[in-house]
Parts: C-alpha cells; sequence; structure tokens
C-alpha cells in the first residue's frame, strides 16, 4: 500500500485512528470511525483512504501496519498452519508452543532435545515462500546481523539452519518478560528513564556495529523479572553503509516495511535511512514513556519536552544524531544542566544552575529571583518611556548584558562546572564587586551592574555592602545623567530604603526626601513613581514610632496609587504590615487589622509559609487583636510567631519581641504564672543582645513587673518598673511616651501597694508626659486617665474623677467597639460616680 503522499503528521494522526478500530469487524468499523473522529472530516477521509490503499494492495495488518507485507506472504500464512509444526524437530530442538506470528513467519518455543544440555529457545521459522523471495534475503539478513551484535541487551543467536524442506530459521535466546510500557505502568519517571537510557545504549552499541534496528517500539523492547532489558526483532534491521552515510537498499525499503507511529518520515517516503531515523522511533518511545501515547492538552515536562521534540523532528539533519547524543542529553536533564535541545538563554542556564543546586546558596536563590523578575532590568526610566524606542533599545542591551554577567558570575561557582573547586557564595560577591570596579570606560554598564549586586547583597541582608554599591551607583549616574535624572532618583531610592535597613535613619531620611522633593518637581510624573519614596519614608517613621507622620504618608501614598501596581507582592504585604503598626500605633486597632489581614494575604501569593516576615506580621498583629480584646486570637498569634521564629532559628531578639508580647497577653488574661518564665527568658535573650541599657531590655522588665503585680507582689513589681523607668529615660529622655508607660506601671504598683498618695502623684505625671505626644499611643493614655479617674473616686474627689472618666469613654468609644470590655468597664465606672 502507498503512504507516500501522507505528511508524518498526518499518519500519526491516522495510525492513532486505526490502533482504535482495525480490529473491528467491517460492520462496525464506521460506526467506531465516527465516534473517534467527531467532527473531523478530513481525518475520516485519510482513515478511508488509507484503508481502500490496503484493501487493493490485498495487505494486511496484524499488531502494526510495518508487519503487513505483499500479497503472497498473506496467502502463504493462510496456506500454513503453525500449530501443525508443534512437536516436530528442528535440528537438536523440538518445537513446544506458539510465542508469536508476525508478516516474515512464525517464533516457536522450543528446547534442546539431543540429551547433551537442557535449553529453552526461541526458533524464527520463515514462512513457505519461494527461494527467490526477497523476504527471504532478509531473514537471511537478520540472522547474520543478530551474529554480529553480541550485546546483552539484544537477544542473543544460538544458531540458525534449514528444516527439511528448505525452510531457513534461527535459533535465539528465549526472552520471557513484559514489554517496556507493561512493565513501567506503575514505575517512577525516573525509573522509567533509567530503562530508557538502557535501550538507547543497546541502540547505540548496534549503530557502532553499523546495523539501524528500523522498527524500534514497545513490543520489541522486554524487561525480565529480574529487570533486565531485551531489544528483540530485528526483522526489518538494515546495514549501514559508512561510506555513503545511509544503508544500501534492500529489502524492508523496497517492500515500504515499518510499524505506524514510530517510523521516522523518512521510512514512511521510502527514503534513506541513517542512525537519525532510530533516534525518531526512540523519541517516540520516550514520548510514550512520559506522557503515554495521547498527552493531555497542556501537559508540559519543560527540557523533556525539548528533548522529544528535537528526537522526532520531522527533518532527520535536526535530530540528535545518535542515540548516544540522545541520551546525552537526557543525562544532562536529569542532572539539571542545560540540555542541547533547549536554546541557551542567560535566563535559562541560571534556571538550571539552580534546579541543580536545590537549596542551595541564598545568593544563588537572590540571582534566579532578580533575573526571573526582570529586577536587573532596571530604572524607571526604560519602565516609564517604554515608547522611545532607543530607549527602549538601549535598556534591552543593558539588561542583557546585565544578566549575562550575573549568570556568568555565578555559573562559575557551580561544582558542575567549575571541575569540583569549593567556591564560597561570599568569594563569588566579591570576585563580581571587584570585576565590576574595573569596567570604569564604561560607567554606564558599571553604575548598571553595582545597581545590580547592591540588590543582591540588599536581598540578602547586607545593608553595608548594599549601601556601599548603590551610593556609587549614584555618584555614576549624578555624574551621566543629572541629580534630577530618573536613573539618579531610582537610585536614590533605592539607597534610602537600605539605609534604612541598615538603621541608619538620620542619612535614610535625608535620602529618601531628597528623592521625593525631586520627583514631586518632575514633570509628568506618575502616581505610583511618586507613591515609591512616600511609602519608605512612611516605613521610616513607623520605625521611629512616629506613628502620626508614618500613618499620614502612608494614606497619602494610596490616595497616590490606591492599586500599588508597582509594588512586588512581598514588599506590598511589608508596606500593609508597617501601616498597620502605625494605625495601632495611634489606636486605630480596627482599621489595623483590616490592614495586617491584607499584609497576610500579599505575602500568601509571595512567600513560603514558614518565611520570616511572618513573624514580624503575626508578632505586629497580635498586639492589634489583644488591645481589641480578642485574647484568644492574639494568642494564637503570638504563638504562630513564636513557633515560628523558634524554627527558623530567627535572631534572638526578635524571640525576645514574641516572648515579651505572649507573656504581657498572659499576664491580662491571668495567666501570670505562666508568663514569668516565658519574660525571664526575653530579659535574658535582650540583655545578651543589647546590654543592660536598651528600649528591649527596659520593655521586657516592665513586663515582668505587670506579671509580679499580678500574682498580689507589689514590690516586687515595683523594682521591676523603677528599672524599666531607668532605663527609658536614658534611652528615650524623659517625655517620650514611654516614659509614660513606666510611670503608670509604678503607679499601679503603688496602689495595690496602698500608697495612693503616690500612685496619684505618678499618675499624674504621666498625663502630663502623654497629652503633648497624642495621638500616638492613644489606647495607653487613655489607660492611664482611667487609673486616675477610678484612684481620685477612691479619694473623694469626685468631680476630677468625672472629668478623667469621661475622656476615657470618649476615647474608648472612637477606638472600640461598644461591647468592647475597657469601654464598658470605663462606662461602668463613669456611671457608678456619684451625683
Amino acid at each position: 500500500m502507498a503512504v507516500d503522499f501522507w505528511t508524518p503528521d498526518q499518519w500519526r494522526r491516522i495510525s492513532a485512528v486505526l490502533d482504535r478500530i482495525m480490529e473491528l469487524p467491517l460492520t462496525e468499523r464506521e460506526v467506531q470511525l465516527a465516534e473517534v473522529c467527531g467532527d473531523d472530516p478530513q481525518l475520516i477521509r485519510e482513515v478511508r483512504e488509507f484503508l481502500a490503499a490496503a484493501e487493493r494492495s490485498e495487505g494486511y495488518m496484524e499488531q502494526s501496519a510495518g508487519e503487513a507485507a505483499a500479497g503472497l506472504i498473506a496467502e502463504a500464512a493462510r496456506s500454513w498452519q503453525p500449530e501443525s509444526r508443534l512437536g516436530q524437530k528442528l535440528g537438536p530442538y523440538e518445537l513446544t508452543g506458539i510465542l508469536g506470528e508476525g508478516g516474515m513467519g512464525v517464533v516457536y518455543a522450543a528446547r534442546r532435545s539431543d540429551g547433551q544440555y537442557e535449553a529453552e529457545v526461541a526458533i524464527k521459522l520463515m514462512l513457505s515462500i519461494s527461494a527467490d523471495h526477497p523476504l527471504r534475503d532478509r531473514f537471511l539478513a537478520e540472522r547474520q546481523i543478530l551474529a554480529r551484535l553480541d550485546h546483552p541487551g539484544v537477544a542473543r543467536l544460538f544458531d540458525g539452519g534449514l528444516d527439511d524442506d528448505g525452510h531457513p530459521y534461527i535459533v535465539m535466546e528465549k526472552v520471557e518478560g513484559k514489554t517496556l510500557l507493561a512493565h513501567c505502568e506503575d514505575a517512577e519517571l525516573d525509573q522509567r528513564l533509567d530503562l530508557f537510557g538502557e535501550v538507547c545504549a543497546v541502540v547505540d552499541a548496534a549503530h557502532r556495529r553499523l546495523v539501524l534496528h528500523c522498527d524500534l517500539k514497545p513490543s520489541n523492547i522486554l524487561v525480565t523479572a529480574e529487570g533486565d532489558l531485551k531489544l528483540l526483532d530485528f526483522g526489518l534491521a538494515r546495514w549501514l553503509d559508512p561510506e555513503a552515510g545511509g544503508q544500501r537498499a534492500d529489502t524492508a525499503a523496497r517492500l515500504k516495511m515499518y510499524t505506524p507511529g514510530y517510523a521516522s518520515p523518512e521510512q514512511l517516503r521510502g527514503e534513506a535511512l541513517s542512525t537519525a531515523s532510530d533516534v525518531y522511533a526512540l523519541g517516540v518511545l520516550l514520548r510514550d514513556l512520559v506522557t503515554g501515547p495521547h498527552p493531555r492538552a497542556g501537559q508540559s515536562l519543560g527540557d523533556l519536552d525539548n528533548i522529544i521534540a528535537r528526537a522526532t523532528a520531522d527533518i532527520a539533519e535536526e535530530r540528535y544524531g545518535t542515540a548516544h547524543e540522545l541520551a546525552e542529553d537526557l543525562r544532562r536533564y536529569r542532572e539539571r544542566l542545560p540540555v542541547e535541545a533547549t536554546p541557551s538563554t542567560p535566563w535559562y542556564r541560571l534556571r538550571c544552575l539552580v534546579n541543580r543546586n536545590r537549596g542551595a546558596t541564598a545568593v544563588l536563590m537572590v540571582i534566579f529571583a532578580l533575573v526571573t523578575t526582570g529586577v536587573a532590568a532596571t530604572v524607571w526610566q526604560a519602565r516609564i518611556a517604554a515608547a522611545e524606542r532607543d530607549v527602549a533599545q538601549q535598556e534591552a542591551a543593558r539588561s542583557a548584558a546585565v544578566t549575562e554577567f550575573l549568570v556568568g558570575l555565578f555559573e562559575t561557582s557551580d561544582p558542575a562546572t567549575n571541575k569540583g573547586a569549593d567556591i564560597s557564595a561570599r568569594e563569588v560577591l566579591d570576585r563580581g564587586v571587584a570585576e565590576i570596579a574595573a569596567l570604569a570606560d564604561q560607567p554606564d554598564l558599571q553604575a548598571q551592574l553595582r545597581y545590580v549586586m547592591a540588590e543582591v547583597f540588599y536581598k540578602l541582608g547586607e545593608y553595608e555592602q548594599a549601601v556601599e554599591l548603590y551610593a556609587a551607583c549614584l555618584e555614576t549616574r549624578v555624574a551621566l545623567h543629572g541629580a534630577t535624572s530618573y536613573e539618579a532618583t531610582d537610585t536614590r531610592l533605592a539607597l534610602g530604603v537600605a539605609l534604612l535597613e541598615a538603621g541608619n535613619h538620620d542619612r535614610a531620611a535625608e535620602e529618601l526626601q531628597d528623592c521625593l522633593d525631586t520627583r514631586r518637581l518632575m514633570a509628568a510624573t506618575e502616581p505610583s513613581f511618586l507613591a515609591m519614596p512616600i511609602r519608605a519614608l512612611a516605613r521610616l517613621r513607623t520605625d521611629q514610632r512616629d506613628y502620626v507622620a508614618a500613618v499620614a504618608l502612608f494614606e497619602e501614598a494610596e490616595a497616590l496609587d490606591p492599586a500599588a501596581a508597582s509594588v512586588e507582592m512581598a514588599d506590598l504585604g511589608r508596606n500593609h504590615n508597617n501601616f498597620a503598626v502605625a494605625l495601632n500605633g495611634i489606636g486605630r486597632h480596627a482599621a489595623a487589622d483590616t490592614a495586617f489581614a491584607l499584609a497576610e494575604k500579599a505575602y500568601g501569593l509571595a512567600l513560603d509559609p514558614d518565611h520570616p516576615h511572618y513573624g514580624a506580621l503575626y508578632s505586629n498583629w497580635g498586639l492589634a487583636v489583644g488591645v481589641l480584646g480578642d485574647d484568644v486570637r492574639s494568642e494564637e498569634l503570638h504563638r504562630r510567631a513564636l513557633d515560628l521564629r523558634r524554627k527558623l532559628k530567627h535572631n534572638r531578639v526578635d524571640i525576645g519581641v514574641s516572648l515579651i508580647n505572649l507573656g504581657n497577653l498572659l499576664v491580662k488574661m491571668n495567666r501570670a504564672g505562666e508568663a514569668v518564665p516565658l519574660l525571664e527568658e526575653a530579659i535574658a535573650i535582650q540583655r545578651e543582645a543589647f546590654g543592660t541599657n536598651h528600649v528591649y531590655v527596659g520593655a521586657a522588665i516592665i513586663n515582668l513587673g505587670l506579671a509580679r503585680l499580678n500574682m498580689g507582689e507589689p514590690a516586687l513589681a515595683e523594682n521591676h518598673f523603677r528599672e524599666g523607668h531607668r532605663i527609658f529615660i536614658e534611652v528615650f529622655g524623659a517625655d517620650n511616651p514611654a516614659v509614660a508607660i513606666a510611670l503608670t506601671r509604678r503607679a499601679q504598683a503603688a496602689r495595690a501597694a496602698g500608697d495612693l498618695d503616690r500612685a496619684l502623684d505618678l499618675l499624674d505625671k504621666s498625663v502630663a508626659t502623654h497629652r503633648p505626644r497624642l495621638p500616638s499611643y492613644r489606647n495607653r493614655f487613655a489607660e492611664t486617665l482611667y487609673e486616675r479617674g477610678t484612684l481620685l473616686e477612691a479619694l473623694g474627689r469626685v468631680d476630677e474623677a468625672r472629668t478623667d472618666l469621661q475622656e476615657t469613654v470618649a476615647i474608648f468609644s472612637e477606638m472600640f467597639a461598644p461591647d468592647h470590655p475597657r469601654l464598658l468597664a470605663a462606662r461602668e465606672a463613669l456611671a457608678d460616680l456619684p451625683d
């Protein structure tokens, strides 16, 4: 039958349908054909043409079209009953069963019966056809080929000869096992690829002996119970002509014998074959192994898809030249090295570098993030002036140079490419900085590389090094483009944020304010462009506990850029978190609760569940929820923060903060006994980290005092409160709200000890310290007013008490829901005052 007029793609489509309908009775074929092809009339027409061609040639298909032969063979097969030979002998072998039948003959099971030794073998006996038929030559050629192929992956040839009627036969190793696909049904991908590698090795060995198999398919590859792989059926195999680079014309070529679906396009067309023709069948086999013969739509295997695509390219020259080359690319894929089948780009090479160094260095992961997210592509000007083609082209070229630099830099640290040398991440970074310094004759590229390396150091938490590189970049960009250029303001913003992280608040404020002032004056400034330095300044003010200024800045940024489209998701989460902290600081606790929830949502889209940012989020959120009166939820959040920080072996200072927050909440919940060991651990951590006179140490000591007061130990509590008070004055000065909080705690201890006059004096000082700093710490101020109001009522000074309690109720009414415990307590105290 002739199929030359079908393309390889058409033939693959036709073959898939034939697999479904060929075994059906003629009366059922049309029904099944319509069902399989659906609304594809062209495919139905092509299948019908194939069936008509097959009928005209009087051919047949048994297991595959590759075993279809001439009408003469079909007639011989019908006239000869293979079962009639069972029990007969061929030389010393007795035929005991039928293993299979094909287009060229019958394969019998046999055993040696001459008494010399016992052996189970397989005997392939040629059909009864004339001695001068070309298929007889093909059968004899198979015997010669098997004699040359002495390989453990090929069924061995033991003997051969002619029966009494002159029919040739071959005695081979009997192989029992499952076909490759059947064996791999429940196997993992790695196991499947292991076996495929063995197949490639066997085929490559045949090619080296100048033999093409020409019929590679799952049914011709068996895996024994012991796991040994055997390649069978060299009935269509051909000799290669090493001088011509192809194979000599032979019977299989003239009769167009092949297996549809596995035959290469050149085999379908009856053209000269080469090792690439077997590679094509191996590619189809690999596809079947990893995705099945009918892959799902949208199913993607990345580099493995590219390897399969290259192996099954329609043009032979575009495939792997040998089975060995295919196996080598598959090895590279499994070792997470770049593969030949995928175009080599810097991004691709870096992705492979990261994949083969799982959990690798944090540096490598940062570089991967920079390249893949386009951070390396650079300054704001490229983003807002994309319409300017010359600028866009310059930026693209610079971005490509930067990416190539980064990838090349970190490829040298990979053991797979540096011959196993142990190069530390820091050595790689330092070498990169040195190489950048040598680019003085290319100042624009040098500045860009410094910017990107600064990003690396920043994302690794090496803020001092980031500051140094950003500053050098800024100096060059100011010289090249001017202080008011987009390049300069972009770099100044990054420098300001790095200074903020490094704890240099004063210099950070200068750089960020300079950036903001410059951008306010720039023409046609996009809102998001302006919102970026405002958000950074808001975060700075939050760190400085200037919550009023922080909230104003956050709200300005929100008004300018409500979508925050230019902000990366992780940074957006931090913005929400910092905004929530500031809102909490001025008593807007419900709004803070909402902002914390937004932060968690943003983090969830960008960060791993165990990222350290969650520790700060849950710690801050727990404080806000506690003020709102939801102590159960507050405890859950504080414990999540503490557990995460302990799990990550987070810096011990943050662990101490979480211990303080949880301990303070437990005191509030009248569980002071549980709080004391937590607070004592926190004090030890903070003292070890900061010495004796630090705000964190003072806060921990005051919270321990609260626990002691709750446990009925006012004298011991006063000692703790006094020590915390002293530390706060030394750190902040006497007029800070933190000092006012310490005064209130000391007043509570004095009142518990029965010294009401001293308690009132301390509360007066606390109120006087708080009031000028409102609305910062407004909730603490209202708590102090409540303490003083109830104390004044106890001293009989009712009118003064009423004034304090009325102000307390007014503040709490703005802050809390009507049923909040603090608001209810204040209203009750006010209502209980005598007229």
